[in-house]
């Protein structure tokens, strides 16, 4: 099989090979070796199913041409195409794009692509959007940092915003030292975000030994990433996922007739080393019993919540998780779910605490441990089940409050 990277260059080598190989035949034998040439050709052709289609036969051909040989230039085509797979990603939609006199512009100079539409706070996709850096690693960066493609919340001056960047590479063998160098600069310079960096071709396995250790979590290299290789876009697009959730796409949730909601809810924590103890915790507030805090004091137990249960599976005391409580068949009332650090070693702000949301099987939400807040507890989010549904309430914060102040607030 001819390598698609280099067919164009096969291809005229081997089409200038056909005149010669005609010339080389005796005279007497030109035509008959020119029509059997052709009548090959012709078969190769007609043996090619047509199919008609506007879309998908654009698509096909962007695809086809993408798997031309790696021209000088072509990285420019490349970054176009990554950014397509984000925008697919992502959900065509539920992005809004932004074109300027009917073009879509990729400027170098940074340019606003699109919104994505995510309740209550969207995401602004942004290209070659320029942030101050102080002592970059990478060569050739002074004081700067300039990533092919960011998502950023309002405020968009504000790249400790950031969720995700973006670092296109169209090498046939990738630089192991310059990927890291980049990947480590972005993620110094963005915080909050993910970083995932994809390559045309491959990526040396030693450049993750290459990222700084404090970031190398928040990093992702994805190799082989183009048309024709189908693992390289899986992989794209679990990490964009688990980068971004839309936390709106939590509510609402389909509700049996009865009073509570049948769909299981898994709630996970993961984190750092530090701080060493951190527990999950979820407490209820119901119209019909006791309020209930399930953690860790009754791990591994089945707890009853009103006319529903929930069970708290493990107790992590050295750092990094998981720990998990699944709540069963809840009944109407109020669930608060929150984070509180019990070790005192360490801050909650800005530790990188990751809390993810599961409703049936299905992933709805995604929460990192905010930064530049006070407090021992961080309360990540409440959900309201009622005989009409179910609703999702963002809390997102590090406070001292006390339950009851949390509930006043949320009423």
């Amino acid at each position: 099989m001819i390598d698609s990277d280099y067919w164009f260059s096969r291809i005229v080598t081997l089409c200038r090979g056909v005149p010669q190989f005609v010339s080389s035949t005796p005279q007497i034998d030109r035509d008959r070796t020119c029509r059997e040439i052709a009548e090959e050709l012709n078969a190769i052709f007609d043996s090619v199913d047509v199919e008609t289609g506007i879309s998908d036969g654009l698509e096909r051909r962007l695809e086809e041409f993408l798997n031309l040989p790696m021209w000088k230039q072509r990285h420019e085509i490349y970054s176009v195409w990554v950014g397509c797979q984000l925008a697919d990603v992502l959900g065509e939609s539920r992005i809004v794009l932004h074109p300027v006199s009917g073009e879509l512009s990729f400027s170098f100079k940074g340019v606003h692509l699109g919104t994505w539409r995510r309740d209550p706070i969207p995401l602004y996709l942004w290209c070659e959007v320029r942030s101050p850096l102080d002592k970059p690693r990478g060569v050739g960066r002074k004081k700067a940092i300039q990533p092919d493609y960011r998502a950023i919340p309002a405020p968009m001056s504000s790249p400790e915003l950031c969720e995700l960047v973006v670092e296109c590479k169209q090498y046939w063998v990738g630089d192991a030292q310059g990927f890291a160098d980049a990947v480590s600069d972005y993620a110094r310079g963005c915080p909050q975000a993910q970083v995932i960096l994809v390559n045309y071709g491959t990526i040396p396995a030693t450049a993750v030994d290459l990222i700084d250790d404090d970031v190398v979590d928040r990093v992702a290299l994805i190799a082989h990433f183009r048309p024709d290789r189908e693992e390289g876009k899986r992989d794209f697009a679990e990490f964009v996922g688990k980068a971004i959730i839309a936390p709106e796409a939590a509510f609402p949730f389909p509700v049996a007739a009865s009073t509570y909601m049948k769909e299981v809810v898994t709630v996970t924590l993961r984190w750092g080393s530090t701080p060493r103890d951190l527990d999950l915790h979820i407490v209820a507030f119901l119209p019909s019993a006791q309020d209930v805090d399930v953690s860790f004091p009754l791990k591994g137990k089945m707890t009853p919540i009103g006319a529903g249960s929930a069970i708290y599976h493990q107790d992590v005391t050295s750092g990094g998780g998981p720990e998990r409580i699944d709540l069963i068949d809840a009944d109407r009332g109020l669930y608060v779910f929150y984070v509180h650090r019990y070790s005192s070693d360490g801050m909650l702000s800005g530790c990188r605490a990751e809390v993810t949301l599961n409703i049936g099987g299905q992933d709805r939400g995604r929460w990192v441990c905010p930064n530049g807040q006070t407090g021992r507890s961080w309360y990540v989010f409440a959900l309201l089940v009622e005989q009409s549904g179910t609703r999702l309430l963002e809390l997102h914060r590090i406070t001292d409050a006390i339950h009851g102040d949390m509930v006043k607030e949320i009423n």
